[in-house]
């Protein structure tokens, strides 16, 4: 399962809707949520503007129970555990802005110095990086 089973599970269990400007929500069988794609802030209102539905190449079901959920970060334990972070790219805006992991490598390590890692251990990063160059997705590992 993918986070996004585990946001369309709770929305529909909650009556709730979702903010959402892809189309992954509407793959879900039996969903009665409502999706939404744009939001505006509107004389202090938010105003919610709902997502055409789009028919899915690839339908699921829902997750037929309640999933496993942290009450603390897992990427955090997963760091300390094993070193390591790997992450992949939230945006298609990437290729224009540039991978926010890349330009947030500094206030990553104060994270790690603050959940306790000595500035001497290593932590080996993976993370996706456009190549404006060459035109390609280049992983980017130190």
């Amino acid at each position: 399962m993918d986070n996004d089973d585990t946001l369309a599970f709770f929305a529909q269990r909650d009556g709730a809707s979702i903010l959402s400007n892809d189309k992954d929500f509407f793959r879900y069988r039996d969903a009665t949520y409502t999706v939404y794609g744009r939001f505006e802030v509107k004389a202090g209102t938010l105003v919610l503007k709902k997502k055409p539905f789009l028919v899915s190449s690839e339908p699921r079901a829902l997750l037929a129970s309640e999933p496993i959920t942290y009450q603390t970060i897992p990427t955090v334990q997963r760091i300390r555990m094993y070193s390591f972070f790997y992450r992949g790219v939230g945006s298609s805006l990437t290729k224009v802005l540039g991978n926010l992991h890349s330009k947030l490598l500094a206030l990553r390590q104060q994270f790690y110095a603050d959940i306790g890692i000595a500035l001497d251990q290593e932590i080996r990063e993976i993370y996706p990086e456009w190549d404006k160059k060459d035109k390609k997705v280049i992983w980017i590992d130190q």
